[in-house]
């Protein structure tokens, strides 16, 4: 009798033993699970914040090419309105001012076309400043290492902010395209004051 009931102690104590392991290692298994639940959890939140983000980004981009395109479209009628007038004056340089309009309504004229023209600029500066800091507010902060999966979502977010590389080319069209419309404006200006110098808008033969 004491011989089973000591084998039985001891088979009972070898089963409590591998009990005791097994409740162990199914602990460890549901930290396990439950520390990657929250990571799942917080790289779902990430992706959701990351395609407001990004959709954000790409409707903010579509407005600066939209504002682009008008004053683009602004340029060109600004462009061409001064040289009609440089054409004009230099065609009817030589006819008495009395059938002509008065070079100082003309000179306002220029002057009104071109502060119209700062006044766009001024504005597409202003929205692209807004823009870039609404971006920057709104874009997760890079925290982690290469291999996070949410590191890793934030790279594909900041390889996406470079697109506005694009307005850096727009800009530099555009200040291109206004350098060509201040040597017209400064043409005509310098086109009127010959004229007046030689009398042609005063009435003097």
């Amino acid at each position: 009798m004491d011989d089973i009931l000591h084998q039985w102690s001891k088979q009972l104590d070898e089963h409590t033993k591998a009990f005791r392991e097994q409740a162990k290692k199914i602990s460890e298994w549901d930290r396990k699970l439950f520390s990657n639940g929250h990571q799942i959890s917080q790289l779902y939140q990430m992706t959701v914040d990351t395609e407001a983000t990004q959709k954000t980004i790409d409707q903010n981009l579509d407005y600066i090419d939209s504002q682009q395109q008008e004053l683009s479209g602004i340029l060109d009628l600004y462009e061409d309105q001064v040289q009609k007038m440089f054409e004009k004056d230099a065609a009817t340089a030589g006819v008495n001012a009395n059938g002509l309009r008065p070079v100082d309504e003309q000179r306002e004229q220029t002057y009104s076309l071109a502060e119209n023209l700062n006044k766009q600029l001024d504005d597409m500066s202003l929205n692209l400043t807004n823009m870039i800091e609404e971006i920057n507010q709104t874009s997760p902060k890079a925290d982690g290492e290469s291999n996070d999966p949410v590191g890793q979502i934030i790279q594909i977010l900041n390889a996406h902010l470079t697109s506005l590389q694009w307005i850096d080319d727009s800009t530099t069209q555009l200040q291109s395209k206004v350098q060509e419309v201040g040597r017209l404006q400064n043409q005509l200006i310098k086109e009127h004051e010959s004229y007046r110098s030689r009398g042609v808008f005063t009435g003097r033969s």
